[in-house]
């Protein structure tokens, strides 16, 4: 197995990019990986201070080993819990990296003890608060993290959460339809209310694989073990349902990420628009209005083509926009610009449009198509508990989900 970059030999394989790197061309993957992340959802620039949260695991001290590399003024965090066995041994790790790696780019570690600060360890917390103790202990670290940007004028909190996390994180609030976390799960979250920092995830784009191979390739000493108050967690199973879909089709977790937030972007984009009106409502218009900006269907496919050729993705982006035009339709709206904007986008990849009259569908189309494809895959992988939740769930508000032996078409049941 040879780099397809550089034809030596490869040291690692990317199934769901379909490429296989070496040492040196894989860490500029993963910086570049990272470093366009940062620039296309506009997270920081290189003038920004930001606090990164260690834990001594490899995402955390992978993302602040990335961060510094690339020349960004880049603090930590670390939140001693006091976990017998663990603590101790994730502290050292931390402070190490901090000694070997961070100290020589003028990078500061800060170290927050629960213990000492809150009077008390984790376990008698999460029992003083009747809470899990892992429910816990994201709490405390959620709130001395935001406290130490704040306090600090910090300009951005980055996380090392990465492209399994935030799948593994979809997957459950689907499942349950917590639609309030729906809205709020992205890769930055902007700091709107007073006292609040701006939280960012730069490696979203990265799976976990990927990021245990960099860490033990760029000789970053971490933590193996999973912490002792993560068993039983549902973000295990929600992760270990991911991977077994990956193994039998691999790019699965990216897709179904991805996906969502090309829809959710969408979605927010189409329900601005709606609330402006059709043409039809503006006094003294002369014309029809034009469909919404669509320049950002054009960068999407030109990314997608740009990320190994990612037809599938580019695919993905010809059909919301050819939604956007049914909705446009609908409304009253000149739909010719976006019209040839699918013309010639769809011509690259040798497909031809036909026209359609029906009515425009509901915004929750996208992701119901969505929630049906991972279905889908789940029944694939014989994983029928997961499947049949989405199922009970679609059926519990009104979606009736029809299976046959070629296709799984869905229906809005009337009444």
């Amino acid at each position: 197995m040879n780099c397809t970059k550089c034809k030596t030999k490869a040291v690692i394989d990317l199934p769901r990019h379909n490429a296989a790197f070496c040492t040196p061309c894989f860490t500029t993957y993963v910086h570049e990986q990272t470093a366009y992340a940062i620039k296309h959802q506009r997270m920081f620039g290189p003038e920004d201070r930001i606090l990164v949260a260690v834990s001594g695991g490899k995402d955390s001290l992978a993302l602040w080993d990335i961060l510094l590399k690339l020349g960004y003024k880049a603090d930590a965090l670390y939140v001693d819990l006091g976990i017998p066995g663990y603590s101790a041994k994730s502290r050292e790790k931390v402070e190490r990296f901090t000694e070997r790696v961070a100290r020589p780019h003028g990078a500061t570690l800060q170290i927050h003890t629960v213990q000492e600060e809150e009077g008390a360890g984790i376990k008698e917390l999460s029992n003083l608060v009747h809470r899990p103790t892992c429910a816990t202990c994201g709490t405390i670290k959620r709130y001395q993290f935001n406290k130490a940007a704040v306090e600090q004028e910090y300009d951005v909190m980055a996380t090392g959460h990465n492209l399994d996390d935030e799948a593994a994180r979809l997957l459950g609030n689907v499942l349950h339809w917590q639609e309030e976390y729906l809205d709020k799960q992205s890769p930055i979250l902007p700091a709107s209310v007073e006292g609040f920092a701006k939280k960012v995830k730069p490696l979203y784009r990265l799976a976990e694989r990927e990021l245990a191979a960099y860490a033990v390739l760029n000789k970053i000493d971490y933590i193996v073990e999973e912490c002792p108050m993560a068993k039983g967690s549902m973000m295990l199973l929600y992760k270990e349902a991911l991977n077994r879909l990956e193994t039998e089709s691999p790019g699965t977790k990216h897709r179904f990420y991805f996906g969502f937030l090309d829809k959710q972007a969408l979605r927010q984009g189409s329900g601005q628009a709606l609330r402006h009106g059709s043409p039809a409502d503006e006094v003294g218009a002369q014309h029809a209005a034009p469909l919404r900006d669509i320049t950002p269907f054009k960068q999407r496919f030109v990314d997608a083509m740009e990320d190994d050729f990612n037809t599938a993705q580019a695919a993905a982006t010809l059909f919301d926009l050819a939604r956007d035009i049914n909705r446009g339709r609908e409304a009253g709206a000149d739909i010719r610009p976006a019209q040839d904007m699918l013309r010639e986008l769809g011509g690259v990849l040798g497909l031809t449009f036909s026209v359609a009259e029906g009515p425009a569908m509901a915004d929750a189309s996208p992701f119901i198509d969505l929630l049906l494809e991972v279905r889908n895959e789940l029944r694939a992988s014989r994983n029928f508990a997961l499947a049949d939740r989405i199922r009970d769930g679609l059926t519990e508000r009104g979606v009736t989900v029809e299976d046959s032996a070629t296709r799984t078409a869905w229906r809005k049941r009337r009444g």
